[in-house]
């Protein structure tokens, strides 16, 4: 029994030394003796997990935790293991069962909060990290993840009061730095958010890490109103990655180039990076009233109409089905961001499209549509003859358009603004209507949304197809 000790605590040693070749043979030295040792076993397993071989380090450490079912380490380790192959939910019943076994296991109460925020529930995630920290108050991984839990719950100055605690001791440590950036950014300080991105920049070899950073700043100028900054964010980004088309078209709108659409690849990663918290930022931050606005225009226009067959373009979230309401008989959507149409999926949706607009609606028979309605998409969008005259094949007799648009600068045509959104004149609009066969029942004035602390000119149209 002392010998096995003795051939154990030389395998810890050897694996703290990275030697694992000798690692591997104490731990079979101690397997011919004892085949059921658990602690060899789970030795073994993270030899293999260190080599990057995850799935023979899970096979091992099971294996062990078959001899030691209560082996806290192992299962803690087993679910560190199981956390990297994606297996969450496997991943978090490890974790619970090694602090079952032992309430102050401080590494297994960390990794418990730490996955139990990753699964969304932010709540339970900072109640555990809570309770270890209070067991370390001095842990730099403790305090960052409870400050991510916090920022999870909207909690932002705990969230930064962590962070900054963190700092006091350390104030060089890059991941709290980092994260500090993040939450500061998130809770609305964007001057400071750019200030701490900027330190950070210097500290990252280039690569992927970096160009997230150069991204993140590039947009806290943009939102700054710093342009020529975020032009030379975006400079180095495509610099770097020559072939990023939703790079060059962040810098042509910087330049007020001459584009007829936004790409599709823009587009789409612009809202699958803000489907979670699209709602909350543009009906609380920027206050969008297109929905409503509409809905209004369409009760005072269109009286005593019945359920109508509706296709909604760009449909978000969902946002115009839902005040749509019983305006609507048959809802179809089509949006570019699939994480966008999971939201829309829980508002009334009868079928979602994932496409590019004039594509999707190519695909539809003619005629199918009393409505097509369009809120806050066409700015994707300068030249509307394409999607104008798909919609003009999709409608009924006398169906009707109803859209959004930013308001242009001049009178004629459209043109492309600095956050990459176009907007349309009056003029262009009358013209466009005329050219396809629409009657004008109304363009109202409208303040779509607010950016950057200003509201924003648009328009609100509804146009009836004219059936002579």
């Amino acid at each position: 029994m002392a010998q096995t000790a003795k051939l154990l605590q030389d395998a810890i040693v050897a694996f703290g030394d990275g030697n694992l070749a000798r690692l591997r043979s104490l731990c079979k030295r101690v397997l011919a003796k004892e085949p059921c040792n658990a602690d060899a076993h789970h030795l073994l397993g993270l030899a293999s997990f260190r080599e990057g071989d995850v799935p023979s380090a899970i096979s091992q450490v099971r294996r062990a935790l078959n001899f030691a079912p209560n082996h806290a380490e192992a299962l803690n380790n087993l679910g560190f293991m199981l956390r990297s192959s994606g297996d969450l939910a496997a991943a978090r019943e490890c974790f619970e069962r090694a602090v079952a076994l032992r309430p102050q296991y401080l590494d297994a109460l960390n990794n418990l909060g730490d996955i139990q925020r990753l699964m969304g529930e932010p709540a339970l995630a900072a109640a555990v990290l809570e309770r270890a920290l209070a067991l370390a108050p001095s842990s730099l991984v403790i305090r960052n993840n409870l400050s991510l839990a916090y920022r999870d719950l909207k909690r932002y100055s705990d969230a930064i009061m962590q962070l900054q605690a963190a700092l006091a001791g350390n104030p060089d440590h890059f991941e709290t730095l980092h994260n500090l950036a993040y939450v500061l950014r998130d809770a609305g300080r964007f001057a400071e958010a750019a200030g701490q991105f900027e330190q950070l920049v210097p500290r990252v070899p280039e690569g992927p890490k970096r160009h997230a950073i150069w991204y993140a700043l590039a947009r806290l100028y943009m939102t700054l109103e710093r342009f020529s900054d975020a032009r030379a964010c975006f400079q180095r980004l495509l610099d770097a990655n020559p072939q990023n088309t939703s790079i060059r078209y962040w810098i042509d709108s910087l330049d007020h180039a001459a584009r007829d659409r936004s790409p599709a690849e823009f587009v789409r990663e612009l809202f699958d990076a803000h489907a979670d918290s699209f709602d909350e930022q543009l009906l609380g931050r920027l206050n969008y009233g297109v929905p409503t606005l509409m809905v209004d225009a369409l009760r005072a226009e269109l009286e005593n109409a019945g359920p109508l067959d509706v296709l909604d373009l760009g449909c978000g979230t969902g946002l115009v089905g839902q005040a749509l309401g019983p305006l609507a008989g048959r809802l179809v959507g089509i949006d570019l961001s699939p994480k966008m149409l999971e939201q829309a999926s829980q508002r009334g949706y009868h079928r979602l499209i994932e496409g590019d607009l004039e594509t999707a609606m190519a695909a539809e028979p003619a005629a199918s549509f009393d409505l097509v309605t369009a809120g806050d998409v066409f700015v994707y969008l300068g030249n509307l003859d394409g999607v104008i005259d798909q919609t003009r094949r999709l409608l009924r007799p006398n169906g009707c358009i109803a859209f959004s648009v930013e308001r242009a600068s001049g009178d004629h045509g459209y043109e492309l603004h600095e956050r990459g959104r176009f907007a349309h004149a009056a003029g262009y609009l009358d013209e466009l209507a005329q050219r396809h066969g629409f009657a004008s029942l109304r363009r109202d004035e409208i303040v779509p949304r607010r950016e950057g602390g200003k509201d924003v000119a648009g328009f609100l149209c509804l146009w009836r197809l004219d059936s002579r």
